[in-house]
């Protein structure tokens, strides 16, 4: 939060420090790895980086230790950060990117600019600022509609000095004053902060060092209240202009001087920064006509901590004064191919690094291949190809291909991007309205506005003319001093099933972006986009099919085809006239009741009467699959996730769709499913067991139990915050016993099922037959009426029912075999017995299930092949002695039971 708002560093860390005693107190590892990787940030913004690394150091080995999924995606940006520290910035870019994934899936209220921020850092040394700006710039946008103001002024402050890197001085300004007046009143530290030391980076630029010196200075005086220091390891143009400071004889700065930012440096881990200063203490001792041969030992130093991180433009100034050393001692054929490397190095917007009196060394010389200006066709195809096969696959067809646009935006260094899709006739075009079916930084609503018609006009231009578009229009909603000019790229083509589709990127910021795009190129790119669409297209036809497949065959298990919502008691009728009210409401409902008053049931006619009706129903029992595979079940798994996981697994919670996931006995859920149930809820992700890619959902919840989960909770046995998320809409079903009225109409309507079944008629119900229903106390509700009724229906003959109940007393005898049980019987009761004793619980240490040495599954599983209720008010009803205490019943118990089948 104090990153995200951009003040209160001043009490962070103390904070932290507590809170890791807490951690370390309760011996929650989780918390404590998360807190290492916050105390390693907060360490290193306050340029503490021995200890930052200790910390982040420390997180990361407890992380990865821990090895789950989840917190590995948590700690992806602090990972990145360790590495980025120390200036490995190919290794840190992988994490951010992990990271930013995970945020931009996100879809909770909350955006900390953290990921986006330091993704931007570490990739702009390798040239791609069109990656940085894009990405700054979506989240900058996200931040803005969620009025999230801190993040969103950091964000834009971090924009503008991506641009100022891209020598596109007037669109920095305009994001770094607006920046600078929100940061001030809002108190953001952070963001004026960086404001400052943006336009300190403007100001030398430009050659006004006093300007610079002075903004540097309040920049100084600022930090110490706020216990940030400037970075010098992760802008080496501070070391230059110190440096400039120093050679022009201005004044020093009293609390930081050349000399005091070197020795920094030096003791610092960041291996590139060591690089460039040795650069510019080589460049300096040059300047005081020092030694030859330490010059060439700096620059020597230089060039070897450089190319360990491939950082490219500074690896270029280094070959650029190497040069000019070669120059001064006559060895021009040297000079000259430190020259040549060194201009291959440097990206077009930092061509002005180049100095004038070496230019007459570079003739004639193109630039390297990873200038896109300076590529063929088969080169800009193959680059554009390695970038699509990296998209990651999605079941989610709407995710897919916003990552494929979002991959083309980084590519073609995009501002914002879009596809859209045309399913009329091509002789329509002009007056069909396209649907946006993937975007980045595009929303409906934009492209439905006036000021997107030119861009559309151009779209469906491409689409008729069947050819790429390259084009600047004039925009009107581009607020000034920004360029009233955006560049449009388009590429159509057709999809297999013959609609048409347009492939759109823009950008108002850099006019450029799309210069290194010809004729030949486009008529690549438009072919190769063509076929990876249509690969895309069969590929989602695949999972489509895959996934409907797999929900008939779940939808299709237990579907109780008789169970109807009937019922006439002023009990049930309330129900229904709740369950009406909720069906409409798209929140997580919560169904309690007895084990067999119909749960499953009402849930299914919640279902059928929601929003959701055309979706998939979806049903997970809890307490029919054992505890170490609950977390695949719900959420699914890779292949290779465990033994036996020879294919990709789709979950419930995947299969559920934009439908209804109905999970019974929600109770019986371990605890560290519980927390990831409550995520997924929250958020709207999950992630596949042995995965790390982040799957949007979209389902809704019905959860149901036997339970008192407010007992539980209190207990420790159910998660609080997760109770209260079921718990919005609450549904209390009635116990049959509750509801007399409503016996008489299931006898009669199971009855008529079972004959029909049978082929014969029903025999009538005689009074005897009503009154003996109404008197039974059914301990199993409709669950055990109905199987009673079948059993009736066969047994009887065509004019008299066979019904007879023994009704359940509280003075039965406390001799097991008195009566002669049947087998059943005798299980029936002893299970009983066992659940009286342990109070109706049946897992873990001291349940039921541990006493019968059985799983809890396969209790379960008995339990219900006896028709026997999971309620502990029952099954403390039922047992062979009611009148003992708990205490004495347990010690009743044999030590040693046999299995039931024995």
């Amino acid at each position: 939060l104090c990153f995200a708002n951009g003040k209160g560093f001043d009490n962070i860390l103390p904070i932290l420090e507590k809170v890791r005693t807490i951690a370390e107190a309760l011996g929650d590892r989780r918390s404590l790895s998360l807190i290492d990787m916050h105390r390693g940030l907060f360490l290193y913004l306050s340029n503490r980086f021995a200890e930052a690394l200790k910390a982040l150091s420390a997180g990361k080995q407890a992380v990865e230790t821990l090895g789950d999924t989840d917190i590995l995606n948590q700690a992806a940006a602090y990972i990145g950060l360790f590495f980025f520290i120390q200036g490995m910035y190919l290794k840190a870019i992988p994490y951010f990117e992990t990271a930013v994934e995970q945020a931009q899936a996100a879809r909770n209220d909350f955006i900390n600019p953290f990921a986006p921020v330091f993704f931007s850092f570490a990739v702009l040394p390798f040239s791609q600022s069109n990656r940085a700006f894009t990405i700054l710039d979506i989240f900058h946008r996200k931040a803005e509609q969620k009025e999230l103001s801190g993040a969103a002024t950091i964000l834009r402050a971090v924009l503008g000095y991506v641009l100022l890197r891209h020598r596109k001085e007037k669109e920095a300004l305009f994001h770094l004053t607006i920046a600078r007046k929100l940061a001030t009143e809002q108190g953001n530290t952070l963001a004026l902060y960086w404001v400052n030391l943006f336009m300190t980076y403007h100001q030398f630029l430009s050659g006004n060092l006093m300007e610079a010196r002075n903004l540097f200075i309040s920049i100084l005086n600022n930090v110490c209240k706020s216990h940030l220091a400037p970075p010098y390891s992760t802008f080496p143009w501070i070391m230059d202009m110190l440096l400039e400071f120093e050679q022009q004889n201005i004044a020093p700065i009293p609390t930081c001087n050349f000399d005091s930012a070197t020795q920094l440096i030096k003791n610092g881990p960041s291996i590139p920064a060591k690089g460039w200063l040795m650069r510019i203490l080589a460049k300096r001792l040059a300047m005081q006509k020092g030694p030859v041969d330490k010059i060439r030992s700096y620059l020597s130093k230089s060039m070897k901590y450089l190319e360990q991180t491939e950082y490219k433009i500074e690896l270029a100034k280094t070959r650029i004064e190497i040069a000019r050393q070669e120059l001064s001692k006559g060895a021009r054929d040297k000079a000259q191919e430190h020259a040549r490397e060194a201009w291959r190095c440097l990206p077009a917007f930092a061509e002005h690094i180049f100095p004038d009196e070496l230019q007459q060394l570079i003739a004639n010389v193109s630039k390297g291949p990873f200038l896109k200006s300076f590529i063929s066709p088969e080169i800009v195809l193959n680059q554009f190809a390695e970038i699509m096969e990296k998209v990651a696959p999605a079941s989610d067809i709407k995710m897919l291909l916003s990552r494929t646009v979002m991959s083309t935006n980084w590519f073609f260094s995009a501002e914002r991007g879009g596809l859209f899709l045309f399913e009329g006739d091509i002789e329509e075009i002009d007056k069909e309205k396209p649907q946006l079916i993937g975007a980045v930084n595009l929303t409906e609503i934009e492209t439905a506005s006036e000021n997107f018609k030119p861009q559309l006009k151009l779209i469906k231009e491409a689409i008729l003319k069947d050819s790429p578009l390259l084009n600047k229009i004039s925009i009107t909603n581009a607020p000034p001093p920004l360029s009233r000019m955006v560049a449009v790229l388009c590429l159509p083509f057709k999809l297999e099933n013959g609609h048409r589709c347009a492939l759109y990127h823009d950008n108002s910021a850099l006019l450029d972006c799309f210069d290194f795009l010809n004729d030949n190129t486009l008529g690549l790119l438009k072919t190769y986009i063509e076929t990876l669409f249509h690969r895309i297209y069969k590929y989602y036809l695949s999972t489509f099919k895959k996934k409907s497949r797999a929900i008939e065959t779940i939808v299709d298990q237990g579907t109780p085809s008789e169970e109807i919502i009937i019922g006439q008691s002023a009990a049930f009728r309330e129900v229904q006239k709740t369950a009406r009210r909720i069906a409409k409401a798209d929140f997580p409902i919560l169904i309690q009741g007895e084990t067999g008053v119909g749960k499953e049931v009402m849930a299914r006619w919640v279902h059928k009467n929601s929003p959701r009706q055309n979706g998939p129903f979806v049903i997970i029992d809890a307490t029919t699959i054992p505890e170490n595979l609950i977390e695949s079940e719900l959420f699914g798994h890779e292949k290779g996730a465990f033994t036996g996981a020879d294919r990709l697994k789709p979950g419930r919670v995947e299969l559920a769709g934009d439908g209804t996931l109905f999970l019974d006995e929600v109770g019986e859920l371990p605890l560290s499913i519980q927390a990831k149930l409550l995520r997924v809820l929250e958020e709207k992700t999950f992630t596949r067991v042995g995965g790390s890619r982040v799957h949007q959902c979209d389902f809704r919840l019905i959860a149901a139990t036997n339970r008192n989960l407010a007992k539980e909770v209190q207990a420790g046995r159910f998660r609080e915050d997760l109770f209260y998320r079921l718990n919005v809409l609450p549904l209390q079903i009635p116990p049959l016993r509750e509801r007399k009225e409503d016996i008489v109409l299931f006898a009669r309507h199971f009855l008529e099922i079972s004959c029909k079944r049978l082929k014969r008629p029903s025999p009538p119900i005689t009074p005897g037959d009503v009154s003996a229903l109404l008197t039974y106390p059914w301990p199993g509700n409709i669950r055990e009426l109905k199987n009673i009724i079948e059993r009736v229906a066969l047994l009887s003959s065509d004019n008299e029912l066979a019904l007879q109940l023994v009704a359940v007393t509280k003075h039965q005898s406390v001799q097991a075999f008195e009566d002669m049980p049947a087998m059943t019987e005798l299980q029936r009761r002893y299970i009983a017995h066992v659940l009286a004793a342990t109070g109706g619980r049946i897992s873990g240490p001291g349940g039921a299930a541990d006493i019968l040495r059985m799983k809890r599954t396969t209790l379960y599983a008995r339990m219900k092949k006896l028709g026997m209720p999971m309620h502990a008010e029952v099954t403390t009803k039922t047992a062979l002695s009611s009148s003992h205490s708990r205490k004495s019943r347990r010690s009743d118990l044999p030590q040693q039971p046999t299995h039931l089948d024995e």
